[in-house]
């Protein structure tokens, strides 16, 4: 008889070793190299927060806002105070008054080549500008130039990665450019 089983003589069957049971074990071995690895091998980073020779202070974090809508400016008012939108967790403060340019579209046109035109609509309320500006915030830096801000110790601020923020009367994200402390 052709099969997986064979009968044996009092009746019962047994079960031949396959590739594919090969294939199983090799797969549960390799998770379980995979867990081991992550805790056994991966460096623990330590809370910024509790490092003693971190000292907390007071930076400029320089943003830039794509493709905002041209009444959004007038509520980044200087001192208005921005929290994380996730956790409600004190961002920082808007310092100064931000610099609007006339938004530009992103694209790649049929021979390859990467646009970006100058949005053309003249419509106030349909208008869109790229916005840049500077927030105050107090916090510590890490060595991965990181900030930690001191009103939420597990939201990190790094450079070039999105931070969804809101204030009172408005939500942005922004796209950091620059950390360095106040002088």
């Amino acid at each position: 008889m052709k099969g997986e089983f064979t009968i044996m003589e009092n009746g019962t069957s047994k079960k031949k070793f396959n590739v594919v049971d090969l294939l199983i074990v090799i797969l549960v071995i390799c998770c379980l190299a995979g867990i081991a690895m992550r805790f056994l091998f991966v460096k623990k980073a330590p809370d910024p927060m509790t490092l003693p020779d971190v000292v907390s202070q007071q930076y400029q974090v320089t943003y830039i806002v794509r493709n905002l809508r041209g009444s959004a400016i007038n509520y980044l008012t200087e001192g208005e105070e921005f929290r994380f939108y996730d956790t409600n967790k004190k961002f920082g403060t808007a310092f100064g008054v931000p610099d609007q340019k006339n938004a530009q579209k992103r694209y790649f046109d049929l021979d390859g080549n990467y646009v970006t035109p100058f949005n053309s609509a003249k419509v106030e309320k349909a208008q869109r500008f790229d916005l840049f500006g500077t927030f105050l915030c107090e916090g510590k830096l890490t060595e991965d130039n990181i900030l930690v801000v001191d009103g939420a110790p597990t939201q990190g601020v790094m450079l070039n990665n999105p931070t969804t923020i809101r204030s009172d009367k408005m939500a942005m994200t922004i796209y950091i450019t620059d950390i360095k402390p106040m002088a």
